[in-house]
């Protein structure tokens, strides 16, 4: 039951959050962050204790998972970018997304990008407990490494998707100008700095972005190690031979 009310009021607490942003601020949706909330929404909406939800669960479950985990990891390297740029976080994000939310005083900015990028983590983790039950019904006969890799790659492919809408188009820009990131990070200043020629079309995030990932990634795994594969039907299996 309480699995059940948490489900609902995680659901709500993304839904309508998501509902009055794309009313009054739509450009949020060109970042990866409002992506995600997305698919947390999404994932929230399924009752993990039907016995029709675990194709759905399986689909959706393994990528919010680890990608809230991502994310927050992303925003914690591009918040150190932004604070070296512009001399504090919170100047940085002055100069970041839509300037619906630049005007903010500096403690509803706080509890706002809170809200984006730590509460789908918190959300997911005590969504983890308390629907515990359900998830092992979900995943009792699912391989360890299949839930992995599609956890993993989903959420991979999701991003990259999104990375490839806001490289194309008239308004296209790399993930350094969309996070207003400082300019010496980019592949010719680092290049030179080294002696160096970039190599011809090498695009100019290249090294940040490939940085990034792989932090996201690293971290999305151990998140995923610790709060997914328990669940899955090989590893319930093994830590019940240990005991």
């Amino acid at each position: 039951m309480l699995g059940y009310i948490w489900e609902r009021l995680c659901m709500l607490s993304f839904l309508v959050p998501l509902s009055m942003t794309m009313s009054v601020s739509p450009t949020q949706f060109t970042y990866l962050t409002y992506w995600s909330l997305v698919w947390h929404a999404l994932y929230f909406t399924i009752d993990k204790s039907s016995e029709h939800a675990r194709f759905a669960t399986r689909l959706l479950h393994g990528g919010s998972l680890g990608g809230s985990v991502a994310v927050l990891v992303g925003y914690a390297l591009v918040s150190f970018g932004g604070s070296i740029r512009y001399g504090s976080w919170y100047a940085w994000e002055q100069q970041t997304g839509d300037q619906a939310f630049a005007n903010l005083a500096f403690e509803p900015m706080v509890a706002v990008k809170f809200y984006e990028h730590a509460w789908p983590v918190i959300a997911l983790f005590i969504d983890a407990h308390l629907n515990r039950a359900a998830l092992r019904r979900v995943y009792k006969d699912a391989s360890a490494v299949l839930t992995f890799t599609w956890a993993l790659a989903s959420y991979f492919a999701y991003g990259c998707t999104w990375e490839a809408t806001i490289k194309s188009g008239d308004d296209a820009v790399d993930t350094l100008v969309k996070y207003n990131q400082p300019l010496d990070w980019g592949v010719t200043p680092l290049f030179n700095k080294a002696g160096l020629t970039p190599p011809a079309g090498m695009p100019e995030d290249f090294i940040f972005s490939t940085f990034q990932k792989l932090a996201m990634i690293s971290f999305a795994t151990v998140a995923l190690k610790l709060r997914l594969l328990p669940f899955t039907a090989s590893v319930a299996k093994a830590k019940s031979k240990t005991k």
